[in-house]
């Protein structure tokens, strides 16, 4: 399968506090260019052998797969939860100037 040097990143936030403080210090480093909240998501997984359900943020950021890396490393130090969920997704295609902006605004 083809590589792309562009991800979509996912991230569940607990709180208005772990998100702003993953936002903010992604953007200032430039390690994404950008990112989406959508509150209040509901959220169904199985912690410590039971099912749990939980209101959530998830963060969409846009970045390039190089930062991926320091990305992850990062969350895990911002993050509150034991295993956050940090899933990447490549993009393939998409509007060229996008991808042109996306380089333009990730270290």
């Amino acid at each position: 399968m083809k590589s792309s040097k562009y991800l979509l990143v996912f991230v569940t936030s607990p709180d208005a506090k772990t998100t702003q403080k993953i936002l903010k210090t992604f953007l200032k480093e430039k390690i994404i260019s950008s990112a989406q909240i959508s509150q209040s998501i509901k959220s169904y997984y199985w912690w410590n052998n039971k099912i749990e359900k939980k209101t959530e943020t998830l963060i969409t950021m846009t970045t390039l797969e190089k930062n991926f890396k320091i990305l992850k490393e990062q969350i895990r130090l911002l993050h509150p939860y034991k295993v956050p969920q940090i899933v990447s997704v490549s993009i393939f295609n998409a509007n060229k100037d996008y991808l042109k902006w996306i380089n333009q605004y990730c270290n």
